[in-house]
């Protein structure tokens, strides 16, 4: 597991470093190519440390894992000079902490999750016949199988998505049936039902699942504002173009996001002002209908984008373990404390075994000094001339 984090720790922060800097430089990447590349470096993280630990054998360089020093080996922890600054005991350290972190932070989100959801769901109310037309309409439009459930709640300041097929939800607040007009309802059920037809419910609670088991890779946070961003921003795409009224759905989405509450924005679940420090980008975008993109450059983007996950893994450097046994030109020693003990000991067995079984002289004279094999040199000699003389 360490070996595979540390390549992982490797990988993605390549890969999601160019992710970033490739969504920031080109701005002419609409929302689907920017998920597409997110998604496409999260996938090649993955994968590309999977090759690293289970293929070592593939791609152009491999680093190998430190191994205990002999003084900390015998010495124990708290004493001699590398004790816990030696790279390979921090590395045996690692395991555990990343268990025992990882698992408190997943943890913390589903409870979260969960009271967050039993709270407003307890007193959610059904909606009137009016809005559930409403959906219904929407919702075959979107091409859903089944219209999820609409709700209406007291506790809620914006609009949420929950799961997805036949347990999916939609929770409006109570005040946009009191305050907002019918174009302006039909435009924020249309950017919900968005969010439940691109399943973006079940890849919210994926990437909490990421970042809470790999949390000691910070950017995988980033990678999840910047995915979240693109979907909300293709969700108030589809619902502009579908409700053939943009200037509603950016006057809906201000509202929302006027009255959404602070505890709601720190939970990561799909609703329309979860990105809301960029709610003034997202109407520019709406009232200029830029956000969304071609069904066939989207198709495209995911394409490119899937082929590069699959095959940039490969050229990736390999991380392998101390003692692993591989046979590959190019090796970066990570233990820079020289060769350990036991390297020592097999490079003596492979020079005793190609030596020849019948020449232990061989042998003593390659261990003896420059005088001692002048001296035996000279007996040889003349134990050759007397052969000679007989």
């Amino acid at each position: 597991m360490t070996t595979w984090a540390v390549a992982f720790l490797a990988h993605s922060s390549a890969w999601l470093s160019a992710a970033y800097v490739l969504t920031r430089r080109v701005d002419r990447f609409r929302a689907p190519t920017r998920e597409a590349i997110w998604y496409a470096a999260i996938a090649a993280s993955l994968l590309g440390a999977s090759y690293a630990v289970l293929m070592p054998e593939w791609g152009g360089l491999v680093v190998r894992l430190p191994t205990p020093s002999a003084g900390v080996a015998s010495t124990g922890a708290g004493a001699g000079p590398l004790g816990w600054t030696d790279p390979a005991r921090l590395l045996a350290l690692f395991k555990p902490v990343w268990l025992c972190v990882g698992s408190a932070l997943l943890v913390q989100y589903v409870a979260r999750l969960i009271t967050y959801m039993r709270s407003i769901t307890r007193e959610a109310l059904p909606a009137d016949r009016s809005e559930v037309r409403t959906l219904q309409s929407v919702a075959s439009v979107a091409g859903l199988k089944r219209a999820p459930r609409l709700t209406v709640s007291r506790r809620l300041g914006s609009p949420i998505a929950l799961g997805i097929g036949p347990r999916a939800e939609i929770c409006i607040p109570e005040w946009v049936v009191r305050t907002l007009n019918r174009e302006q309802v039909r435009a924020l059920i249309s950017h919900e039902v968005a969010h439940i037809a691109r399943r973006d419910p079940m890849r919210m609670a994926l990437m909490n699942v990421l970042k809470a088991g790999l949390f000691f890779q910070p950017l995988l946070r980033l990678a999840h504002r910047e995915i979240s961003d693109a979907a909300e921003e293709q969700c108030d795409a589809w619902a502009a173009e579908h409700t053939h009224n943009p200037t509603a759905v950016a006057r809906c989405l201000t509202e929302v996001a006027r009255r959404m509450l602070p505890s709601e924005a720190t939970l990561s679940v799909a609703g329309m002002a979860r990105g809301r420090s960029k709610i003034g980008w997202r109407v520019d975008q709406i009232l200029a209908n830029q956000a969304g993109a071609s069904r066939a450059s989207t198709r495209s983007a995911w394409i490119a984008c899937l082929v590069f996950a699959m095959g940039a893994p490969l050229a990736g450097p390999r991380v392998v373990a101390p003692n692993a046994d591989i046979s590959h030109s190019t090796e970066i020693e990570a233990n820079r404390n020289g060769p350990s003990d036991e390297d020592g000991e097999h490079a003596g067995t492979e020079a005793r075994a190609e030596s020849p079984t019948g020449a232990p002289e061989a042998l003593a004279l390659s261990s003896a000094g420059p005088d001692q094999r002048e001296d035996h040199g000279g007996e040889h000699l003349e134990a050759e001339g007397q052969s000679e003389h007989r």
